[in-house]
């Protein structure tokens, strides 16, 4: 059965075809730049994603929108994140430098919904860190109650009829500490270290582990070279391992750019193998200096934001910048768009009320904003 990407809400004429591919990178400079952590991906996906810009500020009322016992909260630490179609936080970066993203994992289960314990829509899933905490470690010390038990239970729903939808979660801050956190038959399983600079979203990261070393020793004579998740891990990681150091902000960028076109894959007529779907845009965060750096593939606009020059304490406001084709004026925009961004309310997340953790099932209707033929219900 096909599998939903959260970076893949799309038109219902593609339901037997669909998945998606994405990779994550952590790159830390040299000693003369204070080893300056920029953390990287790529989107990759056969129709636009009709992305958006927020600028979330601290002091915002949350409700997990997860049905009976939603996990509330008030946010902490402001943010700049990118949406997938205005309903899900699919990647961004808080005031403290931390930073999250999602990426497709076959065979994630959150687990059987369970009402004792607070639900948190799979919409909300990076945004409920980024709004929370400060830093991986800070992450890592509350990921459990006292008594063991996850804070909260993470819930997803069927999208479109006969569709999973199905993540797993990727943090990382100034630092260059990361967790990856995947929901296998209903247990988180995660992974800590600063050695775990690569994600892509295919096997579960103890085989990706498994994958870099069985390369480690090889990628002197030779290297996969499909677009498959399995042969874009190898590949970034031996160019990471080989990528110079940088000695300025700008020079750490540019690597950084680098590796992920390097990665990327390059634009083709849609196909039913769309796990090589072509890359879409790609997705930088300093964490050190708080710029939020933002690259279409299509659109001929690159911009970025300086995140600790908006507004994002609690006196400040909502905003957007829309990243859909033709709006605003951004084709062909490059430079600073810290002050592009326009007063707006927060998106509608999904209501992800579904009783099964597989991505599947879930009742009420379903519109996914910017696309025809995509509300569903149940």
């Amino acid at each position: 059965m096909a599998k939903l990407y959260p970076c893949i809400l799309f038109h219902v004429s593609l339901l037997s075809t669909l998945t998606n591919a994405c990779t994550r990178v952590s790159y830390t400079s040299g000693p003369e730049d204070g080893h300056r952590v920029i953390i990287g991906r790529t989107l990759d996906w056969n129709l636009p994603p009709l992305s958006s810009l927020y600028a979330f500020p601290a002091g915002l009322q949350r409700n997990g929108s997860a049905g009976e016992n939603s996990l509330k909260w008030t946010s902490k630490y402001g943010s700049v994140i990118a949406t997938m179609n205005d309903v899900l936080t699919f990647d961004g970066m808080n005031t403290e430098g931390l930073h999250g993203g999602l990426l497709y994992l076959t065979g994630t289960d959150f687990g059987d919904h369970n009402t004792s314990r607070p639900g948190l829509s799979i919409s909300f899933w990076v945004q409920y860190f980024l709004d929370n905490y400060a830093s991986v470690a800070d992450v890592r010390a509350d990921l459990f109650t006292p008594s063991g038990e996850d804070r909260f239970q993470v819930r997803t729903r069927e999208i479109i009829p006969g569709m999973a939808s199905v993540v797993h979660l990727v943090l990382g801050d100034a630092t260059g500490d990361n967790l990856i956190m995947e929901y296998l038959q209903g247990k988180l399983h995660f992974y800590q270290s600063p050695d775990y600079r690569v994600v892509t979203n295919e096997p579960t990261y103890d085989q990706q582990l498994a994958i870099q070393q069985y390369w480690q020793n090889k990628t002197d004579f030779t290297l996969p070279g499909t677009a498959g998740p399995v042969d874009r891990f190898a590949r970034m990681a031996d160019n990471l391992r080989r990528a110079p150091v940088a000695t300025t902000m700008v020079e750490a960028v540019r690597v950084v750019q680098c590796l992920l076109r390097s990665i990327s894959v390059t634009l083709r007529p849609q196909t039913a193998n769309v796990a090589n779907a072509a890359t879409l845009w790609r997705a930088l965060a300093d964490t050190k200096d708080k710029r939020y750096f933002y690259e279409s593939v299509t659109d001929g606009v690159s911009l970025w934001v300086n995140v600790s020059t908006v507004e994002l304490g609690k006196n400040g406001t909502t905003k957007r910048l829309s990243l859909a084709p033709g709006d605003s004026g951004l084709y062909g925009r490059y430079g600073d768009a810290t002050n592009d961004f326009t007063k707006a309310e927060p998106y509608t997340p999904i209501l992800a009320n579904s009783e099964t953790g597989d991505g599947f099932g879930g009742v009420g209707q379903v519109s996914i904003p910017g696309l025809t033929n995509t509300t569903a219900g149940s």
